[in-house]
Protein backbone atom coordinates (compact mmCIF):
# COMPACT_ATOMS: atom_id res chain seq x y z
CA UNK A 1 0.00 0.00 0.00
CA UNK A 2 1.02 3.80 -0.72
CA UNK A 3 0.77 5.36 2.32
CA UNK A 4 0.38 8.46 0.39
CA UNK A 5 -2.39 7.74 -1.75
CA UNK A 6 -3.42 4.76 0.12
CA UNK A 7 -3.77 2.88 -3.28
CA UNK A 8 -2.82 -0.93 -3.38
CA UNK A 9 0.52 -1.08 -5.54
CA UNK A 10 1.32 -4.77 -5.11
CA UNK A 11 -0.91 -7.87 -3.66
CA UNK A 12 -0.14 -11.69 -4.03
CA UNK A 13 -2.04 -14.48 -1.96
CA UNK A 14 -0.95 -18.08 -1.80
CA UNK A 15 -2.25 -21.01 0.55
CA UNK A 16 1.15 -20.49 2.37
CA UNK A 17 3.79 -18.62 3.31
CA UNK A 18 6.66 -18.74 0.48
CA UNK A 19 9.10 -16.53 -0.25
CA UNK A 20 7.49 -16.15 -3.86
CA UNK A 21 4.34 -14.43 -2.23
CA UNK A 22 6.13 -11.58 -1.00
CA UNK A 23 8.45 -11.14 -4.47
CA UNK A 24 5.62 -11.57 -6.45
CA UNK A 25 3.87 -8.30 -4.66
CA UNK A 26 7.11 -6.36 -4.59
CA UNK A 27 7.60 -6.69 -8.06
CA UNK A 28 3.95 -5.95 -8.82
CA UNK A 29 4.13 -2.96 -7.07
CA UNK A 30 7.47 -1.64 -8.42
CA UNK A 31 6.03 -2.09 -11.71
CA UNK A 32 3.39 -0.24 -10.80
CA UNK A 33 4.16 2.76 -8.82
CA UNK A 34 7.74 2.95 -10.45
CA UNK A 35 9.31 4.07 -7.23
CA UNK A 36 12.24 6.86 -7.13
CA UNK A 37 15.52 5.79 -5.79
CA UNK A 38 15.40 6.10 -1.73
CA UNK A 39 11.71 5.47 -1.30
CA UNK A 40 11.42 4.32 2.08
CA UNK A 41 9.82 0.36 1.93
CA UNK A 42 8.22 -0.77 5.29
CA UNK A 43 7.45 -4.92 5.69
CA UNK A 44 6.13 -7.44 7.45
CA UNK A 45 8.46 -9.22 10.24
CA UNK A 46 7.94 -12.51 8.72
CA UNK A 47 10.93 -14.99 7.63
CA UNK A 48 10.33 -14.24 4.04
CA UNK A 49 11.32 -10.86 4.09
CA UNK A 50 15.10 -10.98 4.85
CA UNK A 51 15.59 -13.74 2.41
CA UNK A 52 18.72 -13.02 0.08
CA UNK A 53 16.16 -13.28 -3.09
CA UNK A 54 14.09 -10.28 -1.33
CA UNK A 55 16.91 -8.26 0.15
CA UNK A 56 18.26 -8.29 -3.56
CA UNK A 57 15.31 -7.06 -5.07
CA UNK A 58 14.47 -3.95 -2.89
Amino acid sequence: MDLCTRKIVGLSMRADLSQELVLHALRQAIQRAQPPKGLLLHSDRGVQYPSDAYRALI
